[in-house]
């Protein structure tokens, strides 16, 4: 994961560096994802079925990146439904790992899953709220409804997993729902809230490669657990 970490510091010093430096600020981008993705590869070697899955929302993750960084606004929704695609992916990763859990009899705390239900709904509230006013288009506003409906069931899903206690790990999962969500709401206040603080916009990424990161340690297979719990 080294070279994710350094690339994204790289990302992080051109946010202070002037227009002339805009591509490289666009390449680190969709590159500090892909190197998230090689690590992952690399530590995983395709072990489970999950990995492999996980892997799959991933290569999502920078094809959306991609288009985001040197496609024009006019592709925008194009790149969100890659980004909802990616999420779904990790709903479907989410809810495998609650049934799993619960065939073996690992129910979920409700406390936990009606506070991550809350909290995520609440967030998704207030960003809509203050997001929707603004766009002017259908298509987009439609757009931004379902993507945020989608990356509310995987942040809840995630925690509900957790909630299980059947795998210690997935609490990784839920933390990388979390900082995902967070960045994502940063991420359209800033573009269509009106929100012009320079400090949610060197947020927004480093929450994401963050949350990505975690949902990569979630799936953390040793030798001496290599057993594949995954039914499709």
């Amino acid at each position: 994961m080294w070279p994710a970490f350094l690339c994204g510091i790289v990302w992080q010093i051109l946010q202070f560096m002037p227009q002339e430096w805009s591509f490289a600020k666009q390449l680190t981008d969709p590159l500090t994802t892909a190197f998230i993705l090689i690590g992952a590869w690399r530590y995983n070697r395709l072990h489970s079925t999950e990995a492999k899955i996980l892997l799959a929302a991933l290569m999502l993750f920078v094809i959306a990146g991609a288009i985001f960084a040197f496609l024009p606004f006019s592709y925008f929704i194009a790149g969100l439904a890659v980004f909802l695609l990616a999420h779904v992916v990790l709903c479907i990763i989410n809810f495998n790992r609650l049934r799993a859990a619960w065939r073996l009899g690992c129910r979920p705390r409700l406390f936990m899953v009606i506070l991550a239900a809350v909290c995520y709904t609440g967030l998704v509230g207030f960003v809509l709220q203050a997001v929707l006013p603004q766009v002017h288009d259908a298509m987009l506003a439609n757009a931004i409804v379902a993507y945020t409906a989608v990356i509310t069931v995987m942040a809840i899903s995630a925690a509900a997993a957790a909630a299980t206690r059947y795998q210690s790990r997935w609490w990784w999962a839920a933390i990388g729902g979390g900082m995902m969500a967070v960045s994502d709401a940063c991420l359209a206040l800033r573009m269509f809230g009106g929100v012009s603080e320079a400090w949610v916009g060197y947020v927004i990424m480093p929450l994401y490669w963050g949350g990505i990161i975690c949902y990569v340690f979630s799936e953390i297979i040793t030798r001496q657990q290599n057993k594949d719990n995954w039914h499709i």
